[in-house]
């Protein structure tokens, strides 16, 4: 069965620097993160709604929405999909996803997603660092 990983959550997971929300949402990122790039030719199903990241997060109301700005994650989940091709449940490798991902994501649409996430804000990630972990993701499970 296919990893379920929210669309924006892509982009998230290759920047993650031990930093977030609060301590047990740290060790849960920590925890999908590693599974995440322990192996990049598992299955991961892109999709916009909560995931086990969210299941960690404070920010989650009981309603599984996001209570930050609106639920304004669906839309970066959306933006995400729509840039890489892709529809809501189709399944793909992590390293399938990170070739489209760093073939498609461009400075602009960097922006455009991540422009007002507090974490960018606040100088944790950058457009020239994914790009740059999308490629050492990738060259880390070229071995397989």
């Amino acid at each position: 069965m296919a990893r379920q990983l929210r669309g924006h959550h892509l982009l998230c997971t290759s920047l993650f620097r031990g930093k977030g929300y609060s301590d047990g949402f740290c060790a849960g990122m920590e925890q999908i993160v590693s599974a995440l790039h322990g192996d990049i030719d598992q299955m991961v199903c892109l999709i916009a709604e909560p995931d086990g990241i969210c299941a960690n997060c404070p920010k989650l109301t009981p309603e599984k929405t996001c209570s930050s700005n609106h639920n304004h994650v669906i839309h970066k989940d959306a933006a995400v999909l729509h840039t890489l091709q892709l529809e809501e449940g189709e399944e793909l490798t992590l390293r399938e996803l990170l070739e489209k991902a760093e073939q498609t994501i461009t400075e602009e649409v960097f922006g455009n997603i991540c422009g007002d996430c507090s974490w960018k804000k606040e100088g944790l990630c950058s457009y020239e660092e994914l790009k740059q972990r999308f490629t050492e993701l990738q060259n880390s499970g070229s071995d397989k």
